[in-house]
């Protein structure tokens, strides 16, 4: 059996400000309606965010995910901010009263309960890529250390071991070719067991054997 450390979850993650910028970003542009925009232009490169419609006026609007990171980002200290009408927070957090000066008028807090629902479907498909990486990464890693015990270029002088990567003996005898050859290898096993059909394999069903056996009819070079 592998050991599997379990990758925090959409609410552990939304719960734990711990989301990137861009989620709320991309949550703004489709959801506008729900902060009381009628219309939403951006994200732009440079400058604010965006440009929201409301009352009639087209308004600057930047969106953070925590108030401290619009001082982080230097936005207090650019002219080109100084026109920002909204500073739309994904954090439940209220500014300090001595840093309201130096924000944007109007704050909107983004609903958490409702944004948690839509990150969840909007991001589950990379989160599977992410989520079934990590577990191919954890068997790569059982793989290459079954691999250094009974590798037969061991003792040999030259030879790096545990670090593949850097061992002239390992396939072809290049340098940084064992990481891509574990990863697809474990990719390979996964698919062949039928553990990935999911997309989050059960590592707990991972038998020691049968990995095992699966890198020594797949030594490297072969």
């Amino acid at each position: 059996m592998v050991e599997l450390r379990p990758q925090p979850s959409p609410a552990e993650q939304v719960n734990e400000d711990a989301l990137q910028e861009r989620w709320a970003q991309q949550y703004l542009k489709e959801e506008f309606t729900r902060l009381g925009f009628t219309k939403v232009e951006g994200p732009f490169n440079r400058g604010p965010d965006y440009r929201v419609f409301h009352k009639r006026r087209w308004l600057w609007a930047e969106v953070e995910t925590q108030w401290k990171n619009y001082f982080k980002h230097g936005h207090h200290e650019n002219p080109a901010f100084d026109d920002v009408e909204y500073l739309i927070l994904l954090s439940s957090e209220t500014p300090s009263p001595d840093a309201l000066a130096y924000l944007p008028p109007r704050i909107l807090h983004i609903d958490r309960q409702h944004f948690l629902a839509w990150y969840e479907k909007a991001a589950a498909p990379e989160l599977l890529g992410k989520e079934f990486g990590a577990r191919a990464a954890i068997v790569a890693g059982a793989m290459q250390h079954h691999w250094t015990t009974i590798c037969s270029d061991v003792d040999r002088d030259d030879a790096t071991c545990p670090d593949c990567d850097s061992c002239g003996y390992f396939g072809g005898g290049e340098f940084g070719e064992a990481t891509p050859f574990y990863q697809d290898m474990a990719a390979r096993f996964l698919i062949s067991t039928g553990l990935s059909d999911t997309g989050r394999p059960d590592l707990r069903k991972v038998k020691a054997a049968s990995l095992e056996q699966f890198v020594e009819e797949h030594p490297p070079g072969e």
